[in-house]
């Protein structure tokens, strides 16, 4: 029940089927077309608010959180989740300290079938090396 409750709160729902390369979700810098790999990544962003007409997987919140990880500023990296219809378009930007924790500006856009969605937020790295939207 608790489980049910974070998942619920964190603004990511648990993938239940595949979502593996060979069915497309590769997370890609847009600028050279390299992979960014996040096979093993064990962090996810939390907190993402404004998307209530999709339903983020959790598998495409722990793309999020290796873009903010890994990706340089002002690049775009993107990814489509095929089994959810659903494509990313994410841009972190700078890098800044708040309270002590490494902290990212970035943009989002969702794109489902008609429906697209953009957001600007920032998002500081938590201990555990999960990254949370303030």
């Amino acid at each position: 029940m608790l489980l049910l409750l974070l998942l619920l709160l964190t603004g990511c729902h648990p993938v239940t089927e595949n979502t593996s390369d060979s069915q497309g979700s590769l997370l890609v810098d847009d600028a050279t077309g390299m992979r960014l790999d996040d096979h093993g990544y064990p962090a996810k962003l939390t907190g993402l608010k404004g998307l209530d007409a999709f339903v983020v997987r959790t598998d495409d919140c722990v793309h999020m959180a290796r873009v903010l990880e890994v990706q340089r500023s002002h690049r775009q990296a993107s990814w489509t989740n095929v089994s959810a219809d659903m494509h990313y378009e994410m841009t972190p930007k700078d890098i800044f300290f708040s309270a002590g924790d490494l902290c990212r500006s970035f943009k989002l856009r969702v794109r489902q079938a008609h429906t697209q969605k953009d957001i600007e937020a920032n998002a500081c790295r938590l201990a555990d090396a999960s990254w949370q939207v303030q």
